[in-house]
């Protein structure tokens, strides 16, 4: 054993995997990364993928897997099948996810790509499995605990998913862990709190058993390596990690901030960050170690998600992409190509570009589509004058050419990471707004420039492809701002800005994109009132999204009142540089970088002379959960029509305070409005959020009176997902047998007597047929199934399927640049064969959710009004 490890260590060391340590990093000191109750108490089984995504069970409700991006963000990963439950978590070289299923005698493989669920093994001898290891070869090893007898057995899972029994007389196996030459496997005692080792022989069968260590206290749980071959090791009750060596001897204890350790894995972009699941705060805290661990180095030996895959026998590529894109100071107009250092680091780096002026033309200059090193890209040949307005900006002001912060930013990358594979695409047109240039949604002239980054960044990758050389997308460098810096525009910047980032991550499928945000904050010498409004944009949308980042641009030297100077161009640079590696770095994040902060609610709106207003009134009680609603009450004595207003947030995001303006608007106009909270998908799956809203009609019905309202003139307005709820209690509120509970407002009716649907889906089977692997994230968690698995509850929870005569007059109201009236064509058909009335409306120059401010706000309300006056009478 003693050789094995010592030659393990010198094969280590001279392969190089010595990532360096910063001389203020602080090692072995546990902070929090994710927040307390983001995981339930059977949070267990991390695991990193070579992104540096963590992988755990339990997120928000058992029978699941939680992601947590590198920057603390949360997500659902995947929805395990019905009567399973998750414990450990192990990927292979391949990238392929396997989990420990306890509860179903399963274990699973699964496809991080597709989330595709296979059955690798299912063995009912097993008494769960626990946990896993994973031998170099790809062969998985599961501890076999059955915790009353206080006994457990050792199995083994080929990569074929034959199942073998190793050992049937030990104790409550659980941690278990093969060392990273192969040649051992370790495995714990939780009740009897011991750690035993065997030798795993040529033929994977175990020999040879003998004590690493034995304690007088407290259990053990999860255990992992290190590249050297030290055991990390969770004390079960005691709050700690220990390091130790394979002979036993403790190297270090860290207190992980919470006395019940679960397991731990090894992650981050160096794989010295260490993630431990944590039972009684029901979080992940994270600590920095001198060494990597043993996953870390698997993936740096190769893999479809490592830096060279297999692909019919040849070894193909891997390179990160960043994506620079802007207006002029992105495409670097005054950078003196002239002035710019060799370096001979630009050969290594792939580039492939275009810059010019909105919109997008010929006379943009090119890489020529094809990917060459890292240059300067040359002047180019202008457009002629056009009305009088030159067209020369993108093709830059010296002879030579010129050059934006790409150039500082890759030097920088490989000066502390030689190793690093980089390619950039950039198309940055000079003079843009994101606004009138940049827009994801808009069809015209105002998406071209963002249609065009689109259409390089797929060029790119097709023609990457072709060569063998897979592309990763890891950030955009965004430097724009100048053309938004006034009226008009300034007061959107930072919605536009949140918006086109999160469509660049879906249209990339890249959803963990970060994105480093900068504008030239001396535009225009100080004399531009509007340019302190763009930078605290940038700001806060750089705080709401914890992959975003603000780089600050005061420091850098200007040529003129609108560009950076070559000195100052590669000052942006090199700070771009730094704030990615900074947002990778775990320990850095946990000094620099807050963890994602919940947003904070809205601030209340100043309620008019003639509104009342009566917050936080609960309609509806669950058990102990309460769920509330404000009621605004125009002024005089009434009945009023009412309104029962529920916002949108995909179903698992939202607020009420968010359509309190648009309620103030209706009452305002003579309405008593109901705006309500509901219960979310991650609380409560369908048909929750269904019953929430019938009961707060109910409730409405029950304190008529009270409120002035006139019982039988109750409307309802939703907005994207709340309009689909308002579109499930129009089609079903008349039928008491579907999706009601009789304990809140009971003997009232759900009816509605008309109803407003804005940007809503109606027919969710349609609507996820048509998505890619016919699946959508937020309907999987909403319904709490798959498409696949349960087609009718898609159906059940669709307004479409709910039709009939009893269905009271709709409106359906969508924003111009929100595919007006498309998703309502097949029910509008049904309603009008049925003689429902239905109309739709269109409220030009709008997207999806803007009717929640202005210049929007006032259209959608009038077109409210205007139906409900009609149809409320």
């Amino acid at each position: 054993m003693q050789f094995r490890f010592f030659s393990l260590f010198a094969l280590v060391a001279s392969a190089g995997f010595q990532p360096a340590i910063a001389q203020d990093e602080t090692l072995f000191v546990a902070t929090p990364f994710t927040d307390s109750e983001t995981f339930t108490g059977g949070i267990e089984g991390p695991a990193c993928d070579r992104e540096g995504n963590l992988y755990a069970v339990s997120f928000q409700e058992k029978g699941n897997i939680g992601m947590v991006t590198p920057g603390g963000k949360a997500s659902l990963f995947v929805s395990l099948p019905e009567g399973s439950t998750g414990n450990g978590i192990r990927f292979d070289r391949e990238g392929n996810m396997f989990v420990a299923d306890y509860s179903g005698h399963n274990v699973f493989r699964i496809d991080p790509a597709t989330k595709a669920i296979s059955v690798l093994a299912h063995e009912p001898k097993m008494n769960q499995p626990n946990d896993l290891a994973i031998g170099p070869d790809g062969t998985l090893y599961a501890s076999d605990p059955n915790w009353k007898e206080k006994t457990g057995q050792l199995w083994r899972i080929d990569p074929d998913g034959a199942v073998t029994l190793l050992a049937s007389d030990m104790g409550t196996t659980n941690g278990i862990e093969v060392s990273p030459d192969g040649g051992t496997l370790y495995v714990n005692e939780s009740a009897q709190r011991k750690i035993w080792a065997f030798t795993l022989t040529e033929q994977k069968t175990i020999t040879d058993k003998w004590l690493v260590k034995e304690f007088a206290d407290h259990g053990f749980d999860g255990m992992r390596c290190d590249v050297d071959g030290n055991l990390y090791v969770t004390r079960h009750g005691a709050g700690k990690v220990l390091k130790m060596t394979p002979k036993g001897e403790i190297l270090r204890e860290i207190d992980v901030l919470g006395s019940m350790p679960s397991n731990l894995c090894f992650g981050g972009p160096d794989g010295r960050t260490v993630y431990v699941t944590e039972v009684e705060h029901t979080r992940v805290v994270t600590f920095r170690v001198d060494r990597p661990g043993l996953s870390w180095m698997r993936w740096r030996e190769g893999g479809k998600n490592g830096s060279a895959q297999e692909s019919d026998g040849q070894k193909e590529e891997v390179r990160d992409l960043f994506l620079v894109a802007g207006q002029s100071n992105a495409v670097g107009f005054d950078a003196d190509p002239a002035e710019l250092p060799e370096d001979p680091n630009d050969e290594k780096v792939r580039f492939w570009y275009r810059a010019g002026d909105p919109p997008p033309d010929e006379h943009d200059v090119t890489s020529g589509d094809r990917w060459i090193s890292l240059q300067p890209q040359p002047k180019g040949t202008p457009k002629p004058k056009e009305d009088g307005v030159p067209r020369q900006y993108g093709n830059f002001s010296h002879a030579a050419g010129g050059f934006g912060p790409e150039i500082a930013f890759a030097r920088t990358l490989l000066a502390k990471e030689p190793g690093r594979k980089i390619s950039i695409v950039k198309a940055a047109f000079s003079g843009t707004g994101i606004g009138q240039d940049w827009d994801p949604d808009a069809p015209g002239e105002a998406g071209s420039c963002y249609r065009a980054l689109l259409e390089e960044v797929r060029e790119a990758s097709a023609a990457a492809k072709a060569e063998g050389v897979t592309l990763r997308p890891r950030a955009l460098l965004w430097v724009q701002g100048e053309s938004d810096a006034k009226p008009g525009e300034v007061e959107l910047y930072d919605e536009r800005l949140a918006e086109m980032i999160a469509s660049l991550r879906e249209d990339l499928d890249a959803p963990n994109l970060a994105a480093l945000v900068a504008v030239n904050t001396q535009f225009g010498l100080g004399k531009n009132p509007h340019m302190p409004a763009i930078v605290e944009a940038q700001k806060a949308v750089a705080e709401n999204d914890p992959r975003t980042v603000y780089v600050d641009t005061a420091e850098a030297p200007i040529i003129n009142a609108a560009h950076f100077s070559t000195e100052g161009t590669l000052d942006i640079g090199r700070w771009f540089a730094e704030a990615f590696l900074k947002l990778e770095s775990p320990a850095a994040e946990a000094k620099g970088k807050p963890a994602p902060k919940k947003k904070p609610q809205p601030a209340p709106v100043k309620i008019p002379e003639g509104v009342t207003a009566h917050r936080g009134i609960d309609y509806a009680t669950f058990g102990e959960r309460k769920v509330a609603m404000d009621v605004f009450v125009p002024e005089g004595d009434g009945p009023f029509p009412g309104v029962l207003l529920v916002h949108g947030g995909g179903w698992i995001g939202g607020q009420r305070q968010a359509f309190e303006r648009f309620a103030v608007e209706l009452a305002k106009r003579d309405y008593v409005v109901g705006n309500i909270d509901y219960r979310l998908a991650t609380e409560a799956k369908f048909p929750g959020a269904v019953l929430d809203c019938k009961a707060a009609v109910r409730w409405l019905r029950a304190h008529a009176d009270e409120y002035r309202l006139d019982p039988d003139r109750i409307g309802g307005v939703g907005g994207s997902a709340g309009g689909h709820l308002t579109g499930m209690v129009a089609t079903t509120g008349h039928d008491p047998e579907k999706f009601e509970e009789a304990q809140n407002s009971p003997g009232q009716s759900a009816a509605l007597q008309a109803a407003v649907l804005m940007g809503a889906g109606v027919d969710q089977v349609s609507r996820v047929k048509e998505a890619k692997n016919q699946r959508i994230e937020n309907c999987v968690i909403f319904f709490g199934a798959e498409f696949s698995e349960n087609p009718d509850i898609y159906a059940q929870g669709s307004p479409i399927t709910h039709v009939s005569e009893q269905t009271p007059p709709l409106l359906f109201l969508d924003g111009e640049f929100d595919n007006p009236g498309e998703r309502y064509v097949e029910m509008r058909k049904k309603l009008d064969a049925l003689g429902v009335t239905n109309e739709f409306v269109m409220i030009p120059g709008a997207k999806h959710g803007q009717w929640g401010r202005e210049p929007w706000l006032t259209p959608f309300v009038e077109a409210v009004d205007n139906f409900f006056r009609e149809r409320l009478q």
